[in-house]
């Protein structure tokens, strides 16, 4: 059985290296790849070039970030609306003792669990942000980005698909919360980003999540459900980063030096 090409090794990898290559400032490309976003012209009118500045690095690879510190405490307050995780098998998901008990009291409602795992959370909100946080409350871990993009006037995340089944991948805990919302949520609260930011997801054309893009591209409600911790006035600004989709094939044919393995 043939091995599905990686996303990462045969298209985010080598589709961003060869751009930075032909220019490092990221001023011929940034730009324009913004502008291939399928919200784009809607969401960021006043993204022109010149107003994005220049890469301050070069592309960052599975790039980590920490999670939602109120994303965490949004779920330690609502255990009614968590659902324990399963294994492969479909067996409910084992932890260490110290770690099962306490989320298994939490789950049952325990008052003291929760106020614990609030304190703990205020306390982390005190330092610098963690993409490796520990702790039994942390019930959403770190994250890990496609290709990220830092530029003096703009924060790009990139998330990258070609063969996978869906768009529609939740995370453990809270179901409702799809992975590509909860990466835009986590470059909302990232430290070291640009006051203008967005994420762009990249699909390949003629595949399922083709489809499935486009079906989702203008689904605010759909993006809502991942960010119950926000106010509909937070949502909504969040939401407005969404550059929404474009496609490999169109990057290539914008950028005629970026080719696609296969």
């Amino acid at each position: 059985m043939s091995r599905v090409p990686n996303t990462l090794d045969t298209r985010v990898r080598p589709v961003f290296e060869s751009l930075y290559q032909q220019d490092s400032s990221g001023r011929s490309w940034l730009g324009p790849l913004v502008n291939l976003g399928s919200r784009a012209e809607e969401i960021q009118p006043s993204l022109e070039p010149d107003a994005l500045g220049a890469l301050v690095q070069p592309p960052q690879f599975e790039y980590e970030v920490a999670p939602p510190l109120d994303f965490l405490e949004y779920l330690v307050r609502n255990p009614r609306r968590l659902k324990w995780p399963k294994d492969a098998d479909g067996e409910l998901r084992q932890y260490r003792p110290s770690v099962h008990q306490k989320r298994k009291a939490l789950l049952a409602g325990s008052v003291s669990a929760e106020q614990e795992a609030i304190r703990e959370i205020r306390q982390e909100q005190q330092k610098e942000p963690d993409p490796k946080l520990k702790g039994w409350w942390v019930l959403e871990g770190g994250s890990t980005i496609d290709c990220a993009l830092f530029a003096e006037g703009f924060t790009l995340f990139v998330e990258g698909k070609r063969h996978e089944k869906t768009l529609k991948v939740h995370t453990n805990w809270y179901e409702r919360r799809i992975q590509l919302y909860r990466n835009l949520d986590c470059l909302r609260v990232l430290p070291n980003r640009a006051e203008r930011y967005g994420l762009l997801a990249i699909v390949e054309e003629g595949t399922p999540i083709y489809d499935e893009a486009r079906a989702i591209s203008r689904d605010f409600q759909f993006a809502r459900s991942s960010w119950p911790h926000l106010d509909e006035a937070g949502a909504a600004d969040l939401w407005s980063h969404f550059l929404g989709f474009t496609t490999w094939q169109q990057l290539a044919e914008q950028f005629p030096g970026v080719e696609l393995p296969t």
